[in-house]
């Protein structure tokens, strides 16, 4: 039975825009904590959620992202995306979408010896209350703001 890996994985932005990446990471935190009482784990408590993560590019697609940062004026001035990633093989289906990404500004790694492509990191934060869904469940509760 054939399995999911990476390149069954494909990213899109809202809008259709698709993104070819060499990796990507979205990293969530539910801020989830255990309370104490007289030093003695009692219960838990809600945190502060946060989800952040990388999308490592090659060059080609870092100028395509640049080119949407020079419509906006800069890379800090690009609006928030919406970014989908989905995969099906079979009947195995995995739709993960990240609500409000905020693309920050790319780190750039140049090897003098070459050999391999040119790779780029473009970090992001999803900043919407809408936050990630998994094949449609959120993963955190919407708090009314």
């Amino acid at each position: 039975m054939q399995r999911l890996s990476g390149r069954d994985v494909e990213a899109r932005m809202a809008g259709g825009t698709r993104i070819a990446f060499e990796q990507a990471t979205l990293d969530l935190d539910d801020g989830i904590v255990a309370t104490q009482s007289q030093g003695y784990p009692y219960g838990w408590v809600g945190g502060p959620v946060k989800g952040e993560g990388e999308l490592q590019v090659h060059t080609e697609q870092l100028l395509l992202l640049n080119q949407e940062a020079a419509l906006a004026g800069s890379w800090e001035e690009m609006a928030t995306i919406d970014l989908s990633f989905y995969a099906k093989v079979g009947d195995l289906e995995l739709h993960v979408e990240a609500f409000g990404v905020k693309l920050r500004m790319p780190n750039f790694d140049f090897k003098g010896d070459g050999g391999e492509k040119t790779m780029h990191t473009v970090r992001f934060i999803v900043s919407s209350p809408d936050f990630v869904r998994l094949n449609g469940t959120p993963l955190a509760r919407r708090v009314a703001g």
